[in-house]
Parts: C-alpha cells; sequence; structure tokens
C-alpha cells in the first residue's frame, strides 16, 4: 500500500525545480546586442518673427443725412407776395439768398405808428427840458429879487423903530416880500415837478421805442433768407397764397456736411475701444470722451454702397456715439460726418453722398 504523505511532497519539489530551472536558464542567457538607430540630418529655414502694426477694423451701414436741416415757417400772417424762381425741389442757393417774401402793408403801418408815437414823446422830452431850463433861470431871478426884497424890508424896519418912515411904507414892503417868497415856492415847486415828469416821459419813450422794435422786427419777418448754403427740399408753399404762422414753408438741407448714423454690431463695438480698457472716464462730459477717443486715433471712411469704391469714398470724422443698443440687431450707432460733401463731384462716377444714401463705414 503506497504512502499519501510521499505523494504530497513531490509535487512542491517539482514546482520548486521548475523555478530554480527558469531563473537558471535566464541568468545564464547571452546578453543581447542593441544596434543604435538615429534619424536622418534635414536643413530647415528660421524665420525671425517681427512686430507689425495692427489696426482693428469693422463695417457699420446706414443713413445719409444731412448735418443741418432747416424746416422754414411762417412767422407772421401774410399773402406770399414773392418766391424766388429757383426755389424748387434740389436747386442749390447761397446763403443769404431771399427766397420769399409776405404781403407787409400792414406791419409797416405798425411801424410808421410807433415811430410817429416815440417822436411825439421825445418831442415833449425835449420841450419839457427846454421849460426846465427856463424855470430855474426865472427862480434864481425870483430868488435874488427875494433877497433884495428881504434886505430892504431890514432897512425900513430899522428906520421904522427910528419913526422915520410911515408905518404904510413898512406895510408896502412888507407885501412885496410875502409876494416875492410866493413866487420862489411857486418856481421851486414847478421845478421839482419835472423830475416826475422828465421820468414819466422817458418811460413812454422806451415803451414806445420798444414798440418800433417790435414792428421793425415782425416786418422783418415778412422777409425770408436762407441763413446757410443750402440744397432746396420740399417747397410747401406757391405765390399768392395767404398763410398763417406757423406754416410749413419749404425745407433746406445744408450742403456743408452731412452725418451718417452707422450701426455697429456690438461685439465689433468693443474691439474697436479695447484701447479704454482699464480706464475710467466720464460720459456725462462729451469732451471727455472725445478726447479719448482722439487719442486712440480711431479713423472712418465712408462708402457709398452700390458705386465703384474707387471713386466714391470720403474720409470722415466720428462725432459721437450712440445712447443706446438696439436690442433687436445688438448694434450700437456711430455718428460720423463728411465735409463738403458736393466737392470733387465726376458725374457718372462719383456722386455727393445725399440724403437717404445707404453707406458702410
Amino acid at each position: 500500500m503506497q504512502n499519501p504523505f510521499k505523494k504530497a511532497y513531490i509535487l512542491p519539489v517539482i514546482i520548486v525545480a521548475a523555478i530554480a530551472l527558469v531563473v537558471f536558464k535566464v541568468k545564464t542567457r547571452p546578453e543581447i546586442n542593441h544596434q543604435a538607430l538615429s534619424f536622418p540630418q534635414r536643413t530647415v529655414e528660421v524665420i525671425e518673427l517681427q512686430k507689425i502694426p495692427f489696426r482693428n477694423r469693422a463695417t457699420a451701414y446706414g443713413y445719409v443725412e444731412p448735418a443741418v436741416t432747416l424746416k422754414s415757417k411762417a412767422e407772421v400772417s401774410g399773402k406770399i407776395i414773392y418766391i424766388h424762381p429757383r426755389l424748387k425741389k434740389g436747386a442749390s442757393l447761397p446763403k443769404g439768398t431771399v427766397v420769399l417774401r409776405i404781403e407787409p402793408t400792414t406791419f409797416e403801418f405798425s411801424r410808421d405808428q410807433s415811430e410817429a408815437v416815440l417822436s411825439s414823446s421825445q418831442y415833449s422830452l425835449k420841450q419839457l427840458e427846454v421849460e426846465e431850463k427856463s424855470t430855474l433861470r426865472s427862480l434864481k431871478i425870483a430868488e435874488k429879487k427875494l433877497h433884495i426884497g428881504q434886505k430892504e424890508l431890514a432897512r425900513l424896519k430899522r428906520l421904522a423903530k427910528q419913526n422915520l418912515i410911515s408905518r404904510s411904507s413898512l406895510d408896502d414892503e412888507e407885501q412885496t416880500v410875502l409876494q416875492l417868497r410866493q413866487q420862489v415856492e411857486d418856481l421851486q415847486g414847478k421845478a421839482a415837478g419835472y423830475s416826475s415828469r422828465k421820468n414819466a416821459l422817458l418811460s413812454q419813450i422806451r415803451q414806445s421805442q420798444t414798440q418800433l422794435d417790435q414792428s421793425r422786427d415782425t416786418l422783418g419777418r415778412t422777409e425770408i433768407k436762407l441763413p446757410f448754403d443750402a440744397r432746396i427740399g420740399t417747397v410747401s408753399v406757391e405765390k399768392g397764397e395767404y398763410i398763417s404762422t406757423g406754416n410749413v414753408l419749404f425745407e433746406a438741407l445744408g450742403t456743408d456736411a452731412v452725418e451718417i448714423n452707422a450701426q455697429l454690431p456690438v461685439r465689433q463695438f468693443y474691439s474697436l475701444v479695447r484701447g479704454l480698457r482699464n480706464k475710467t472716464i466720464s460720459m456725462k462730459s462729451s469732451e471727455a470722451l472725445q478726447a479719448e477717443l482722439a487719442k486712440m486715433n480711431l479713423q472712418a471712411i465712408v462708402t457709398l454702397v452700390g458705386y465703384d469704391e474707387q471713386f466714391s469714398q470720403w474720409p470722415a470724422d466720428i462725432l459721437r456715439i450712440g445712447e443706446s443698443i438696439d436690442p433687436q440687431r445688438d448694434t450700437i450707432g456711430l455718428v460720423v460726418s463728411v465735409k463738403n460733401p458736393y466737392d470733387n463731384i465726376i458725374p457718372g462716377k462719383r456722386p455727393p453722398p445725399v440724403k437717404r444714401h445707404v453707406c458702410c463705414c
């Protein structure tokens, strides 16, 4: 019968012998020869980068509007008696041109009446001044007579005490002195009244002068002149038509400059004003904002949409920034100005940027 304990020792012995054999084989195997590998060498070119100036650019679109638009209204009522022959839509007229006249007869009557009242008041004042001078001269003479009479009365009183003259002579002299004193007091009262009378006349003259100035001003409003060089828009009246105060007469568009309220996406606007980062400015002061924009050296070029860019570009100035953001388009307005838009026009190639033209900036 076989011993079971002998079988139990045989398996571990075999495992230990196998492990020892593996270790022996690993340690006694020959070293592996490694072959060194290398990558082929290649020639490369190196470019040194240099900093160059960079300017952000953004494109915005808007409509052309005249920088100055005048809607002339009648300031007096009346019939139109004159219209300039070139007061037509699209015509150009220089500054100071008389374009309309309203019937002035009624206002001329009012002016003449005011002039007559003023002349009468001025004449009355001159008469009063002459009368005052005469009264003052009379007052001086009367005062001298009174002084002489008082001296004579004092002399007669001394004689009367000595019984050298009669009582009736003394009474007569006292009566004369009383009359002279009354005359002096009357002249003094009259002279004192000239001041108030002159003040009343001066007030009347000032009132008359004011009325005359108003009449002349009203009369001047019957003639309408252009306050600047302009192109004429809509003309709303005709010769012979009666108009009331406040009626629109015509529209005049200034030719010195045009403005474009260009709508710029907010994201592009942020890229333009990066120079203002970490700076605080006051939006209440337009001078401070303009100074900061000037430091950033922002430039604008206006181009008419749909025209050859070679002939339809104008340099422009950035005037101001819009007060709000358009919630639908997420844009903000930049108002730019083009000066002298009607200069250097080339018919058929370079049209002027007129009202309602679409531009990009």
